[in-house]
């Protein structure tokens, strides 16, 4: 077998694994609909109260909602080539707050003040 068969099987390789979790990330953004609609979730390994949000059902939907939106700007971040890839930083950093803006209850404004935080880890960024 050629050098250049070995090389595109194995690109063709990494391509599928990279269409399979692009195709099955939309899908994976339902697991919240297996959350129940309670306030406080019990089970034999936790317990989760949902304090800030209406019912754990909320929680999970608003969380899988930012965790789609950071695995999908991580995967164009990987795979972009070209010499503006860092730019996608900025959405990552900023979605990243926007998390864990969701998953620390006592912050009552989620997505208001995500950008601001996120000016001095973007500004070095912006310079280089």
């Amino acid at each position: 077998m050629s050098e250049i068969n070995v090389f595109n099987r194995r690109v063709f390789i990494k391509d599928l694994v990279i269409i399979s979790i692009i195709v099955a990330l939309p899908f994976l953004f339902y697991l919240y609909l297996l959350v129940p609609e309670v306030k406080i979730w019990k089970t034999s390994f936790f317990t989760f109260d949902s304090r800030y949000y209406q019912d754990v059902s909320v929680f999970a939907w608003a969380a899988f909602t930012k965790i789609l939106t950071l695995f999908f700007l991580s995967l164009w971040f990987v795979t972009c080539k070209h010499w503006w890839r860092m730019a996608i930083v900025i959405p990552i950093i900023i979605e990243t707050y926007k998390l864990m803006v969701i998953i620390n209850d006592e912050t009552y404004y989620v997505d208001k003040y995500e950008v601001i935080w996120a000016i001095p880890l973007v500004i070095p960024i912006i310079i280089f």
